[in-house]
């Protein structure tokens, strides 16, 4: 039995929806904030105000954190990093090696390098999306990274814990809340139509690492899992990824 949670808590960590609205429409992204201080993700540029409101009404203001987690740069996960960080300077942010150069400016996003490969191919009807998209990509403010993530950090509170989870990136983490046994997937996975579902293809930069990793997330067992996109999925992650990997096996085959 399986459940799809649009908001809330589970154990340590709230749930935060940030909802977000631009060409594409209107999405709900999912920010985590474990034990009220420590955060992973922190949603779009100019969502500052919303990620504080969102805290607050989660009975945890921004004014108790302690620590940030970027699961990888794209820009929905760092866009208002700067703005935190200058809100709250004392706040110490992690990310891994190869995204915190790209967070601070030193290399170009991995998105916008796809963005830009992509772009020629593009009927002419999409050009425009494409040029805005890009334009988003690149005008994220840039903000400093204190301390690498490596493969089983402790961040915390409730025995938070790196994970290495590439694929989606080749930097991309998790969050593993070992007491509540809650995977915050970031993008290694999503829920869609109330489903747990793995890392969307269209976006995911190496698959077959990506499925890697998802074996990886499901030999830890977790009792629920809080995806950036579709939110807390709470059942049987093991069996619903290991039916997710035979699929993805059987479609290679």
């Amino acid at each position: 039995m399986s459940e799809m949670m649009n908001s809330g808590r589970f154990g340590a960590t709230a749930a935060l929806a940030l909802r977000y609205r631009d060409g594409d429409g209107e999405r709900t992204v999912w920010p985590a904030l474990i034990g009220g201080e420590l955060l992973v993700d922190c949603g779009y540029p100019g969502q500052l105000d919303a990620l504080g409101r969102a805290a607050a009404a989660a009975g945890a203001p921004l004014s108790g954190l302690r620590a940030a987690v970027l699961t990888h740069h794209d820009y929905d996960h760092v866009g208002a990093l700067a703005a935190l960080r200058r809100a709250y300077p004392s706040v110490r942010v992690y990310a891994s090696e190869d995204d915190a150069a790209r967070v601070e400016g030193r290399a170009k996003s991995r998105r916008l390098e796809q963005a830009e490969a992509l772009e020629p191919n593009l009927p002419p009807e999409m050009k425009a999306w494409s040029r805005g998209f890009m334009a988003r990509l690149a005008a994220v403010e840039p903000a400093r990274v204190d301390e690498p993530l490596v493969d089983g950090l402790r961040l915390g509170p409730a025995g938070a814990r790196a994970l290495a989870t590439p694929g989606h990136m080749p930097g991309h983490f998790s969050v593993y809340v070992e007491d509540d046994g809650l995977l915050i997937a970031g993008d290694a996975l999503v829920v869609e139509e109330g489903l747990l579902a793995l890392a969307n293809p269209r976006f995911t930069l190496d698959m077959p690492r990506a499925l890697e990793s998802t074996s990886r997330i499901a030999a830890l067992r977790p009792k629920a899992a809080l995806c950036y996109h579709g939110g807390l999925w709470v059942g049987d992650v093991a069996d619903a990824l290991g039916t997710l990997l035979r699929r993805a096996g059987e479609a290679a085959s």
